[in-house]
């Protein structure tokens, strides 16, 4: 299955500390996910490795920038067909600044 989130209502909202704690938040329809951890950054690879929630394994993925933001590619998992398990999912992200 491909599904486009965005283009199905999604949001997610990512907020990074200098400390390299993270907040994630995606919701779509009736579903909200939130997961908090700590990032590390090494060249071009990313990982996440959430504290909250306590079961949710390390996520690793590679990113690149551009001059509007950046965008990242990774495994992730996500109850796509609703039916409280999440599957086995790739993800792909495109951050953009909102700044002027």
């Amino acid at each position: 299955m491909v599904a486009g989130l965005s283009e199905a209502g999604a949001t997610f909202d990512l907020n990074v500390q200098p400390s390299g704690q993270y907040t994630a938040i995606l919701i779509l329809n009736t579903q909200s996910q939130t997961e908090v951890g700590q990032m590390e950054v090494s060249g071009n690879e990313i990982t996440l490795r959430p504290t909250i929630p306590p079961s949710a394994e390390a996520k690793m993925g590679t990113f690149s920038t551009n001059a509007n933001g950046f965008e990242g590619d990774g495994v992730t998992q996500f109850d796509a067909n609703e039916d409280g398990t999440p599957e086995s999912a790739q993800a792909h992200f495109r951050f953009v600044s909102d700044a002027p």
